[in-house]
């Protein structure tokens, strides 16, 4: 682990053993890193050992979205207890200030039966796409649903009485993923090959389409189950497909970035409930496929 990355904004902590906090009186300390993750993976082995039962050590792991103001914290506490909740800034029209607030609808937690108030264990947080899945020891433990919309810092607080130890921490960041929802047919194929996977590949996106998946078991729950994994949504819309719509609404119900694209000729008007989303309106020519991967390039750099 290389302390270089980290900076103690709160607090003190020890990084000759990687990161060492000692707590007397319920202290506290905040560190912020340089290392951002979207889609992959972060590991570290913990040590938590609190002196007091009533004042557990806790580690807590936030990956922050200063883009989207807010943020998901993943709490771990001595007693083996982890908690995951998804924080967000709202306005408070008092205080005239932006505030954090938790939201508990969308808070995980995970309880042991752990009664020594000490833990040593190794951890993985996982994240692909909308999933968040906690590992401790390689045994998969929790698992929570939001997307991380963009590159999130990853930052971490100490808090509690006793001794806390993080040490061979390491994120490793995977490829960007997108997801294809369109009607099957040739007359939707050109767009397909000619525009979507040639701008996907251009900036390195792994595209999947259905179709083109060979595994055993029902489509509709691989269909169901890309869409929780992705980063991205491309819906092809011209049709009035029952299908690619009915997927078009399980990617909103996860907060999937979606980019539409519609033939100019044939629809000129959205549905209402999707009227207010950036679209591409595209061409069925040379020019009008060179112009949609541009635009398509110019719409994964926002995303």
């Amino acid at each position: 682990m290389d302390m270089a990355e980290w900076e103690v904004v709160q607090g003190r902590v020890n990084f000759e053993y990687g990161l060492e906090f000692r707590g007397y009186a319920y202290d506290v300390a905040t560190l912020k890193s340089a290392r951002n993750i979207k889609n992959g993976k972060i590991s570290f082995d913990m040590t938590l050992d609190s002196h007091n039962a009533d004042k557990k050590m806790i580690f807590t792991v936030n990956l922050d979205n200063n883009i989207g103001n807010e943020h998901i914290s993943i709490l771990f506490y001595s007693d083996g207890n982890i908690k995951i909740y998804e924080a967000k800034k709202g306005f408070n029209k008092q205080l005239a200030s932006l505030i954090d607030s938790m939201d508990i609808m969308n808070q995980l937690e995970i309880r042991s039966h752990n009664d020594s108030n000490r833990i040593r264990c190794n951890i993985i947080i996982a994240i692909t796409g909308s999933v968040i899945t906690i590992f401790r020891n390689g045994i998969e433990i929790l698992c929570a649903y939001k997307t991380i919309s963009c590159l999130a810092q990853i930052n971490a607080n100490f808090e509690g009485e006793g001794f806390s130890s993080i040490k061979n921490f390491s994120v490793s960041n995977m490829k960007s993923t997108a997801f294809v929802v369109m009607e099957f047919s040739e007359k939707f194929n050109n767009i397909y090959m000619k525009v979507i996977r040639p701008a996907c590949e251009k900036q390195n996106i792994l595209c999947i389409r259905i179709d083109e998946v060979c595994s055993p078991g029902k489509i509709t729950s691989d269909i169901l189950e890309a869409i929780k994994e992705v980063d991205i949504i491309i819906a092809e819309i011209t049709p009035n497909n029952a299908n690619v719509f009915f997927e078009l609404g399980y990617a909103f119900a996860f907060d999937k970035p979606i980019i539409p694209l519609v033939n100019g000729s044939e629809r000129d008007k959205l549905p209402f409930d999707i009227s207010d989303i950036r679209t591409i309106f595209y061409e069925n020519s040379e020019k009008g496929s060179d112009q949609s991967k541009t635009k398509l390039s110019i719409f994964f750099g926002e995303d």
